[in-house]
């Protein structure tokens, strides 16, 4: 098995919230693809807040690309200047109002490896309370759920949590705190 050879790159399209390079590369066996596309994406941070008395803290949104409200675990961008830890307890108490000094790493997801170099970087944090009022930016309305671990298995086995990052961290968090 061997890697593909790059030959060359462009911007396709180069937008503040999007951009999208286009790539020039050889396939191990010579065909030359001029039209590959990579989605230049942030890395994203996803926490898996835990309450003290055992509750997962879940949101629940509007995703446009979908045309769906979905609920899943607390999530955004990794601006520039953040450290993934940062991001992530960032963004849980801008998206649920919830907070704690106890994230531990969990994994890192690749969503998209084939058209994306982003990465999810998933963190558990335990004994979240909430501390603050939320704060979201102009798309976002959010509803802060909390269930059970039976409650959150069953959440993923039925599809209620169909979103590949969150169906990951919420199986893995459940085996870390050993409700799996």
């Amino acid at each position: 098995m061997r890697k593909w050879k790059h030959l060359n790159s462009r911007m396709a399209f180069n937008h503040p919230r999007f951009r999208l390079r286009q790539d020039t590369v050889r396939l191990p066996n010579g065909k030359i693809i001029d039209d590959y596309f990579i989605w230049l994406g942030h890395d994203v941070v996803m926490t898996v807040p835990v309450t003290r008395d055992n509750k997962f803290v879940l949101t629940k949104q509007y995703r446009y690309g979908l045309d769906d409200f979905i609920i899943e675990f607390p999530a955004g961008i990794i601006e520039d200047v953040e450290q993934a830890e940062a991001a992530g307890l960032r963004e849980l108490q801008e998206e649920t109002g919830y907070t704690s000094k106890e994230i531990v790493p969990l994994t890192i997801i690749a969503n998209n490896p084939n058209r994306s170099k982003a990465k999810v970087h998933v963190f558990l944090v335990t004994n979240v309370e909430k501390t603050h009022d939320t704060r979201f930016d102009e798309t976002e309305s959010i509803e802060t759920l909390l269930c059970s671990g039976d409650e959150l298995l069953t959440m993923i086995e039925r599809g209620d949590i169909w979103i590949s990052a969150s169906v990951a961290a919420g199986l893995l968090s459940l085996r870390k705190l050993k409700k799996l």
